[in-house]
């Protein structure tokens, strides 16, 4: 049985909704595959400005270093509060820190066109049906 430390930033509104959601998918896989998995939270975004004043304190960047893994929730507020200092630059002084910081330099994403969608798209059916490919944002 291997254990896994993992670090858990939850991030803002719905963030700490999606990450509990996830923690119980890799307790659920751990169980099937004989692994245990450790959590400790720390706070980036504005749950951490809140607590810190800053969006992205040491004391997190240290958490996430000692761990095998980190789950990132969603981070940053509502567009009509974008300019509250809470809010304003979470990108600049969270998310793309710490992708420097661990060398992260950009996010994978999976794009699956399930069948049962394809009469939805605006593309002939032709054209979309397989669609199995991982696209990269920086």
């Amino acid at each position: 049985m291997s254990t896994f430390n993992i670090a858990v930033l939850p991030g803002d509104y719905i963030g700490p909704e999606i990450t509990a959601e996830a923690r119980r998918v890799l307790d659920a896989v751990g169980k099937r595959f004989g692994h245990t998995f450790q959590y400790k939270e720390a706070l980036a975004g504005g749950t951490a400005y809140d607590a810190f004043g800053e969006h992205l304190p040491q004391s997190t960047l240290d958490t996430c270093a000692a761990a095998d893994a980190i789950m990132k929730g969603p981070m940053g507020g509502p567009r009509n509060e974008i300019n509250h200092p809470k809010w304003q630059g979470v990108e600049q002084n969270a998310i793309l820190p710490l992708r420097k910081y661990f060398d992260l330099y950009l996010n994978l994403r999976p794009i699956v066109v399930p069948d049962s969608l394809l009469p939805l798209s605006p593309l002939k059916e032709e054209y979309v049906k397989g669609t199995d490919m991982l696209s990269a944002a920086s």
